[in-house]
């Protein structure tokens, strides 16, 4: 029986340098159950899913083997909106260009760049606090 989900937990909780009795204790498990998920001869309930993926900042389709990458579509989104806000910042554009490029943008998407900005300054803002 393959145990993708047992050795994602056990590599993700290595290279976070955790011992199983210290991510035991942050999923508020025993030890011995965290060394049965690991193993692969028990599998985490669905809230215990959740609180490894939040932890570590995977998905939990990374988690189950459905996909290889790491990030969630949401901090994969942020990351690069993010990245385009600083350009957009060091070109250090006028109103006018500014206006240029939010005209060459459809309202629906300027209205989700605009938003998902607005969700990085506040996400910025509590990294900063």
């Amino acid at each position: 029986m393959d145990n993708i989900l047992g050795t994602r937990i056990k590599k993700l909780r290595q290279n976070a340098h955790l011992s199983q009795t210290d991510f035991a204790e942050i999923l508020h498990v025993r030890n011995s159950t965290l060394s049965q998920y690991e193993s692969g001869h028990r599998s985490p309930n669905d809230e215990i899913k959740k609180l490894i993926a939040d932890y570590f900042d995977v998905s939990i389709d990374y988690l189950l083997g459905r996909t290889s990458e790491k990030q969630t579509l949401s901090n994969c989104c942020s990351n690069r909106m993010f990245s385009i806000e600083l350009d957009i910042e060091k070109l250090n554009l006028s109103q006018a260009e500014f206006n240029d490029l939010k005209e060459a943008l459809s309202h629906a998407d300027y209205d989700t760049l605009k938003a998902i900005i607005q969700l990085l300054k506040i996400r910025s803002n509590r990294l900063v606090s």
